[in-house]
């Protein structure tokens, strides 16, 4: 079992705006400061010989810090504190 916490300035990620053309979709790279925390586990058996079995779980809290804003496609700013980060599944 482990846990972890991380903090980040001016991460970079993406924004569902337009700039860039991504798989028939847009988005826009954007700066955000964000905190990333979690807890993984791990356990692997051996029921008999020859045989083995391992389980992976991990829970995973990524979200952009309160007070984060980007862009719109016009340029409007969107308030985007506590929302999870994109491509950061909450279990695995």
């Amino acid at each position: 079992v482990s846990a972890f916490q991380a903090d980040y300035n001016d991460l970079q990620t993406l924004s569902s705006s337009q700039t860039t053309t991504i798989g028939g979709g847009t988005a826009r790279a954007v700066s955000v400061d964000a905190r990333s925390r979690g807890l993984e586990m791990q356990l692997q058996l051996f029921p008999t010989r020859g045989l083995s079995i391992d389980l992976f779980y991990a829970l995973l809290d990524a979200k952009a810090r309160p007070g984060q804003t980007v862009p719109d496609f016009n340029n409007n700013p969107v308030q985007i504190g506590g929302n999870r980060l994109p491509q950061a599944p909450k279990q695995s």
